[in-house]
């Protein structure tokens, strides 16, 4: 009940004038800074890890669920508002972990998924590999388009993630369609409005990327825009980067 009526309260938020064609849906799942004082009050932290992938990975598809519903309600503020064939996920930190989960990301050796078929496109803010097992294994299952965005200095402030981790995700997305970016000197809460003690960053350049290299690839992959794909494929998405800043594509993006 909780979730619905936090859902329905973003609805009223994010309803938008009357238009004759509806628009494709991103789901956004935030890092852990939400539950961090759960997961420092809890003694066992690996425990408490995966009570709250869990319960993340089950709320994934009960969001869609109800989005459904109000889609098709009439009075509701959504109504008739949502395409529904083309919904986006995106996360970052902890919720890009949920983001590959529902993506496709295997766990226990393949004999355990949490994929959510209605998902078209990814978008990972700091993705990490597996806890346990080969990040070849874990990953080959995913299919849908992903961008990944990782730093230099992306390291975690919980766990024992570091920068060089988030990029064992990207060479393995061989059967996905796959765009990444490593933002030269941006640290784990660069992707993020505020740091871990709520200041806001004096340098806006790293929001400028994500925000244009996002936009970028939502509009190719859950609008079909073949100018925004050549942005993506060509020399054009650079030009919000800096010079050590590292984008690559795999050659299924290239197709």
């Amino acid at each position: 009940m909780a979730l619905k009526q936090a859902i329905d309260e973003q609805a009223k938020l994010l309803s938008t004038p009357h238009r004759e064609s509806c628009l494709p849906v991103i789901q956004e799942l935030n890092s852990l800074a939400g539950d961090l004082s759960a997961w420092l009050s809890d003694s066992s932290l690996n425990e408490n890890r995966v009570t709250h992938f869990l319960k993340r990975a089950q709320d994934v598809p009960a969001v869609i669920d109800a989005l459904a519903v109000w889609n098709g309600e009439t009075g509701h503020p959504l109504h008739h508002r949502m395409d529904l064939a083309h919904i986006g996920m995106s996360g970052h930190s902890f919720g890009a972990n949920t983001t590959q989960a529902v993506a496709g990301q295997s766990f226990a050796g393949g004999r355990q998924n949490f994929l959510e078929p209605r998902i078209g496109a990814a978008v990972m803010m700091s993705p990490g590999p597996p806890a346990l097992g080969d990040p070849a294994d874990a990953f080959v299952p995913i299919r849908i388009p992903c961008l990944l965005m990782t730093g230099t200095r992306d390291d975690s402030p919980i766990g024992n993630c570091v920068a060089a981790d988030r990029l064992k995700v990207f060479p393995h997305l061989r059967k996905a369609a796959a765009w990444q970016v490593v933002l030269d000197n941006a640290t784990h809460m660069s992707f993020s409005e505020r740091n871990l003690i709520g200041q806001i960053p004096k340098e806006p350049r790293y929001h400028k990327a994500v925000l244009a290299l996002t936009t970028a690839f939502w509009d190719t992959e859950l609008k079909g825009n073949a100018e925004a794909k050549g942005w993506l494929n060509g020399g054009e998405a650079k030009s919000v980067l800096a010079s050590r800043d590292r984008w690559e594509m795999n050659a299924k993006a290239r197709e």
